[in-house]
């Protein structure tokens, strides 16, 4: 259980203080802003600043659980499942094996977005008048693929093969 570190507390009169003004005062007890569960008053040290932390001895496991100045490592994971999960539905972004034009130097290439002459991307643009159409399946037959009726006569493509 990781403590982070707090720089505001309550008094047990009620009245917030910084743990810089905390330190004029050592004998009070004080109490978390979140939780109001006891914390412990940290003196300016090694470069540190004044801080508060959770006594673990006065921490209950309900207090503990809905304390954002706790971190524990099973709300850590619970973050990093939510996230992955997020990301794992967002589209995969390529620019691999696209058809780009430098508007800055008027070179068409291929691949990469990095146009060789200019020496940078940022000046190119996707080309998509030599790319093919994107197929977008509308409701209809699964087998005609136009989508306007049942009764259009699908084209035989072999035929003109021959």
């Amino acid at each position: 259980m990781q403590m982070t570190p707090q720089y505001l507390a309550i008094n047990a009169v009620g009245k917030y203080s910084t743990s810089w003004n905390a330190i004029k005062a050592p004998e009070q007890t004080w109490f978390c802003t979140s939780c109001l569960s006891e914390l412990r008053l940290h003196k300016a040290s090694n470069g540190l600043e004044a801080c508060f932390t959770h006594d673990l001895m006065c921490l209950t496991p309900s207090k503990a659980e809905s304390c954002p100045y706790i971190a524990e490592e099973r709300k850590k994971h619970e973050r990093l499942a939510y996230l992955r999960q997020i990301v794992e539905q967002l589209p995969l972004y390529t620019n691999q094996g696209k058809d780009w034009r430098c508007v800055l130097c008027q070179q068409d290439y291929h691949g990469h977005k990095f146009c060789v002459i200019c020496g940078s991307g940022i000046y190119s643009i996707e080309d998509v008048s030599t790319a093919l159409p994107v197929y977008s399946p509308r409701p209809c037959s699964r087998f005609i693929l136009t989508g306007e009726s049942d009764d259009l006569e699908t084209p035989d493509i072999l035929s003109s093969l021959y």
